[in-house]
């Protein structure tokens, strides 16, 4: 890290998740996701279910590119 950096909570905080590996869950873990329907109910609105896999895929697409971002610019 940076001399410059000072080592505020927040500051090791971000250090500390920008320093670990990728989270185990991919987005498309997220994509691939399926969930099982119910025989003797109703169960999900399956089109809500996949517009929220959709929107928690994008999100978790969005953080990995700026982990990856902010890793980068820690190494420099």
């Amino acid at each position: 890290m940076k001399s410059h950096m000072r080592m505020t909570p927040l500051v090791t905080s971000v250090w500390q998740l920008v320093s670990q590996p990728l989270p185990l869950l991919t987005p498309n873990d997220v994509r691939d996701q399926e969930f099982s329907t119910h025989r003797f109910r109703e169960g999900y609105d399956m089109d809500e279910v996949d517009d929220y896999l959709d929107h928690v895929r994008d999100t978790i697409n969005r953080l990995t590119k700026t982990l990856k971002t902010l890793q980068k610019e820690t190494k420099k």
